[in-house]
């Protein structure tokens, strides 16, 4: 897990309402893991 993907996927959740939505939603840190791997992001 490298700081650039987390940056990465925070900047993307910022500018994707839908990521955002779905990124307040999680409840647990493996939730967040799944959502970055949906979305192309290995964390």
């Amino acid at each position: 897990m490298a700081i650039a993907d987390i940056k990465a996927f925070s900047e993307k959740s910022k500018a994707d309402p839908e990521l955002k939505e779905k990124l307040l939603a999680c409840m647990k840190i493996r939730e967040i893991l799944n959502l970055a791997k949906e979305y192309g992001f290995e964390l």
